[in-house]
């Protein structure tokens, strides 16, 4: 029975201290956002220059759309568009040359490594080598999905926080919400947006990349993209890390303002493939590079070291609720059970999860629906989390869907 104890403590000290750790991030995100003065109006943006980056993979004629909203999108400077095609469909190609894109095709299936990242090197240095032919002269670029519908103020938003800060990361919101699959994307990326992005402005500590809606300076880019790890199966995490390891102070800002709309995954098939190359990239991380944002240390780095080895929010959550479920039933007079761990990180979590909710009345329909589905989405989760730290989901991108 000793040994159970033992099993049973490290668990759920595990658990104990992840549910205290995402409950702080959880309130300060909701205290953040509750006390931010939202951006009224943009910046003057007619004497710069920007360049949107769109690598698209298989595109179908939802980038068309994307690139009709860009060009409608406030911005009186220069704007240029550089489309890197991956496998497309020629008809969607020809349609894209009447947007006034920059357009190019190359496929990267043939390399080593994560064919993502390499589009993004190449993208970096032919825009290098652009800028030393006199040809284009960007500040900064921005990172965009092909399915990516920017607001209107997308890019004025985010240009008013580019002189105090060095990356703007931008909000991603849902289309739709039709579906019990889309419903909980849009609900995991609105938990992320609160306990990895405004938390972290509060904390003044660094915001997590969302992977797109993000404004970097073309050098800090050039930078990042060339120091990512091929191995690595996503690629936001990865860059993150690079930005933290750097022998440079570390400035993030997360602008809700600056948003921008994609459908959510509404397969639970693509859920699944979603989930695998999400957490084999926040556990290769934390495995891979741990010790390194150890040493690097300071706030930041150690910040997000706790938070690569988090567990899936799902799989956390269920884990508390079945052990405090077992601890109040039959454990409670146990005399091998050394501290109710579970029952108070059930409690801890549904503070944060209350205050979540509350910040915003309309999630909580969202939040009933989900409740059904829990058991499934953390057994889904957990297989992804285990597929996706396998050697296999190594050195690849690992597409949400084929096309």
């Amino acid at each position: 029975m000793w040994l159970f104890s033992i099993l049973y403590s490290i668990i759920g000290i595990y658990c104990l201290f992840y549910a205290v750790y995402n409950t702080i991030n959880l309130l300060a995100g909701v205290l953040w956002l509750h006390n931010k003065r939202k951006a009224i109006g943009g910046a003057d943006t007619s004497n710069l220059e920007w360049v949107v980056f769109l690598p698209a993979y298989k595109p179908n004629e939802r980038l068309l759309e994307a690139l009709k909203v860009i060009r409608r999108a406030s911005f009186d400077g220069t704007l240029h568009i550089y489309v890197l095609f991956q496998d497309a469909d020629q008809r969607i190609v020809k349609q894209a040359q009447a947007f006034g894109c920059i357009i190019e095709q190359k496929s990267f299936s043939h390399v080593q490594g994560n064919p993502y990242h390499e589009a993004l090197r190449h993208m970096a240095g032919t825009l290098k080598k652009w800028v030393g032919e006199g040809l284009l002269n960007p500040s900064h670029i921005v990172l965009l999905d092909k399915d990516n519908l920017v607001d209107v103020g997308f890019f004025s938003k985010a240009a008013l926080y580019t002189d105090d800060y060095e990356i703007v990361q931008g909000c991603r919101k849902p289309l739709s919400t039709s579906s019990a699959g889309a419903v909980y994307d849009a609900m995991a990326e609105s938990l992320n947006d609160t306990m990895l992005r405004a938390s972290k402005m509060l904390q003044r500590s660094c915001p997590e990349f969302s992977g797109s809606g993000i404004v970097f300076p073309v050098e800090t880019f050039n930078y990042l993209v060339n120091h990512l790890d091929g191995r690595a199966p996503g690629m936001d995490k990865n860059l993150m890390i690079q930005l933290l390891l750097r022998n440079l102070p570390v400035k993030v800002a997360y602008v809700p303002e600056a948003m921008l709309y994609e459908e959510k995954t509404d397969d639970l098939e693509a859920l699944k493939r979603q989930r695998v190359r999400w957490f084999g990239n926040q556990y290769f991380n934390a495995i891979y590079y741990g010790k390194k944002l150890f040493k690097k240390g300071g706030q930041k780095a150690l910040d997000y070291l706790l938070a690569l080895y988090r567990p899936p929010r799902s799989v956390h959550w269920l884990l508390a609720l079945v052990g405090a479920a077992l601890e109040v039933i039959f454990l409670w007079n146990a005399s091998w059970v050394p501290f109710p761990f579970f029952t108070i990180s059930f409690l801890t979590i549904a503070l944060g999860v209350l205050a979540f909710v509350l910040e915003a009345p309309r999630r909580m329909n969202s939040f009933f629906r989900l409740i059904i589905f829990a058991p499934i989405l953390a057994w889904n989760n957990l297989i992804s989390a285990f597929k996706g730290v396998q050697k296999k989901s190594q050195g690849k991108f690992i597409h949400t869907r084929d096309a």
